[in-house]
């Protein structure tokens, strides 16, 4: 049951990097870490916490309009701890 739950919360992650508003990436990063960090699973929670941490610097790709390499985007995603 906690494999499904953390995939499950992995994969509802992946829209975030879909969105073209500020505002609406925002608000979806603030709903996902929410949500992961009430989950019953430590490493989801660390997670959240990460990206909490590192917020600006994300919504910072938003503010850019998406005009930053992919590879930095990926670079960050590989240091996630999925």
């Amino acid at each position: 049951m906690a494999t499904a739950r953390a995939w499950e919360l992995k994969e509802t992650f992946s829209p975030f990097w879909t969105y073209r508003s500020l505002v609406w990436a925002e608000a979806f990063l603030d709903s996902w870490c929410e949500r992961a960090g009430r989950s019953p699973l430590e490493p989801m929670k660390r997670v959240a916490r990460m990206l909490r941490a590192h917020e600006e610097f994300l919504l910072n790709w938003f503010r850019a309009k998406g005009e930053v390499a992919a590879g930095t985007v990926e670079g960050l995603d590989n240091k996630s701890e999925w």
